[in-house]
């Protein structure tokens, strides 16, 4: 599903990859309102991609994968209330079996449910480089005591402006300190404003100050593109590179464009030497 509008689902999800023969499904570019769920890796689906989508005011959750493998969202933008669910990106596995899951680079906004929810074991669950702004004061909520085996979980942006950011585990809150103590976001940032241009007028991009720009972790060439701040959806999502623009890659789903031009250097000759010639320059 490219480019779609998906609005008004009666308790099911907007769009959802489900079975064994769901393999390589892409949920790309498309506009969400107002659904029970709105983006789904369901069960024993495998490879899906959810991608620079916008998903507003789900009634539920926004986005889950559940029981499923290798299911990857990134630079998605999801803002808005949800009046219930268990949190806004949800990684839960009723029988232990996801595997492979990463969450990256989404931006999220206002959505009164915890950022990212884990239930249940997980294997090689990657979450990374992600902005939650005013989602609610728990931040993340790992849910229960689940084997999380392979976890990589660092360089989050949380800031929730009612108060102090929590973290909690297994119904337990925990300050950020803590939270880092038990090795989670050791390279992330806590009750730190993103600077988000007019984020309560769906203006999600970053500002020339925000502390997002430049501090998220550099991934494989297949996370590269990240959303440019002209986009619209879903007819003009437009894409930038991260390594094209700045020293490092944002947090967050947006790219602050500044591009680095190359640099030229000279070496001048030794002293009391005499060079002659033409010297042509091109930078690329």
């Amino acid at each position: 599903q490219y480019g779609g509008l998906v609005g008004a689902a009666d308790n099911v999800p907007g769009l959802d990859s489900y079975g064994p023969y769901a393999v390589g499904t892409q949920f790309v570019d498309n506009t969400l309102n107002h659904d029970y769920i709105g983006i789904e890796c369901d069960q024993y689906s495998t490879n899906t991609l959810i991608a620079y989508n916008l998903v507003q005011n789900s009634v539920s959750i926004p986005i889950v994968s559940d029981n499923s493998s290798g299911c990857t969202i990134i630079d998605n933008v999801i803002a808005g209330i949800s009046t219930a669910g268990a949190a806004t990106i949800v990684v839960e596995s009723v029988d232990g079996t996801d595997t492979g899951i990463t969450v990256a680079n989404n931006t999220i906004y206002n959505t009164n449910l915890p950022c990212i929810g884990v239930g249940q074991n997980h294997t090689n669950l990657t979450v990374e480089n992600n902005v939650c702004q005013n989602t609610w004061y728990q931040a993340t909520d790992i849910m229960g005591t689940p084997t999380l085996t392979g976890l990589v979980w660092n360089n989050n942006l949380y800031y929730y402006s009612g108060g102090t950011a929590s973290f909690t585990i297994n119904s337990v809150d925990y300050p950020f300190a803590t939270w880092q103590g038990f090795g989670y976001d050791m390279n992330g940032f806590a009750n730190q404003n993103p600077l988000l241009n007019n984020p309560s007028g769906s203006d999600f991009t970053l500002t020339s100050f925000s502390p997002a720009i430049d501090k998220g972790a550099k991934l494989s060439s297949t996370y590269d593109m990240g959303l440019d701040p002209s986009s619209t959806w879903p007819s003009n999502v437009v894409l930038d590179n991260q390594n094209d623009n700045g020293t490092g890659w944002e947090m967050g789903a947006y790219v602050y464009p500044n591009v680095i031009p190359p640099g030229v250097s000279i070496i001048a000759p030794t002293a009391s030497s005499t060079v002659n010639g033409t010297i042509s320059v091109s930078a690329t």
